[in-house]
């Protein structure tokens, strides 16, 4: 009698689940637990690298301009508007979620997220063809 284990496939990571409907010890066979190693070390990481995080500094002052003229463009609405001004109110107020005081490194990270959340919530409220017209002005293609 043996232990199996049976692969269920995810879009995202294959998973493992074991089925001992044979083996009662639990033990895996030899080359199982070499499957099971080569799979656990496949699975790409999940952060953004240091290369990643250049470009996105790079490309800041692109996504400030593209914000700026989302902003000041009358096709987008009010609603879309209020969200960045009300991030920019929360970041520029004393009054905290995670205040400063206690742990600096986290009362400047809820800032951070803030204008995170409010800033892909602007974009997704943005009619679509506006942002790109706004991305092809500023990548310096003209639309014709």
């Amino acid at each position: 009698m043996e232990a199996c284990l049976v692969k269920t496939e995810s879009p995202r990571v294959g998973k493992l689940r074991f089925a001992s409907h044979h083996n009662l010890s639990g033990a895996l066979p030899h080359s199982d637990l070499a499957d099971l190693r080569r799979q656990s070390m496949a699975i790409p990481p999940t952060g953004l690298s240091t290369w990643q995080l250049l470009r996105l500094a790079s490309h800041l002052p692109n996504f400030v301009k593209l914000y700026w003229r989302l902003f000041t463009d009358d096709r987008v609405p009010f609603r879309a508007k209020a969200i960045l001004v009300a991030a920019a109110l929360y970041v520029l107020s004393p009054i905290d979620f995670i205040p400063f005081l206690l742990n600096p490194l986290f009362g400047s990270l809820d800032d951070l997220g803030v204008i995170i959340l409010a800033a892909r919530w602007f974009l997704s409220l943005c009619p679509p063809d506006v942002v790109e017209e706004r991305v092809r002005e500023l990548s310096g293609k003209s639309s014709q």
